[in-house]
């Protein structure tokens, strides 16, 4: 629960303080109860509570970690998720136990330094990017990909058919996207 500024019954303000690791933005919030519980269920309901992982089912930025949005700006979904559950943001890198960039359970997020982060993601061997919808950015499954590559309809009308570009399609088709798995 984030920070209790004035416990009157009347009043139940709180403050939640937001920021990114990566950039100078910072946000705090002065919320009443009511609002809070607003901004709470809005994040835990882009969420899908698995047995282990918690995984953000919203947008994502490019290097697969989930994006949310709070008052017109982007903050990274496990630091919301932290400052939910801890009443504080962290200057720190959190550093995800489970290595998943999508995972938001605050069970699974630490606080650490860079030269920690980097101990991690050499005792985990995490120089590998994970390949086709393992990917945590991948648009389209394995399946789909194998219809894209297979089919004879024009990539104008496929591109209609999977919501992305013709050019995104044609680069499907000749191999140059998806290179991992070549039919």
């Amino acid at each position: 629960i984030p920070q209790l500024l004035d416990h009157s019954p009347q009043t139940m303000s709180y403050s939640l303080f937001l920021s990114n690791r990566y950039s100078s933005d910072t946000l705090t919030l002065n919320l009443d109860s009511t609002s809070l519980e607003k901004l709470e269920k809005r994040f835990w309901s882009k969420v899908e509570k698995t047995p282990s992982c918690w995984i953000w089912k919203a947008g994502k930025y490019s290097d697969g970690y989930g994006q949310f949005r709070v008052a017109h700006r982007k903050f990274k979904a496990h630091r919301v998720a932290w400052a939910l559950a801890h009443s504080t943001t962290t200057d720190l890198f959190l550093l995800h136990s489970c290595d998943n960039p999508l995972c938001v359970n605050p069970q699974h997020l630490r606080a650490g330094t860079q030269v920690e982060n980097m101990q991690d993601r050499e005792a985990r061997q995490h120089t590998f990017h994970p390949k086709g919808e393992l990917n945590p950015m991948a648009k389209f499954t394995l399946e789909q990909i194998q219809f894209i590559r297979a089919s004879t309809e024009t990539t104008e009308n496929l591109a209609k058919k999977f919501q992305t570009t013709i050019r995104y399609i044609s680069s499907i088709k000749s191999g140059r996207r998806w290179t991992s798995f070549l039919i």
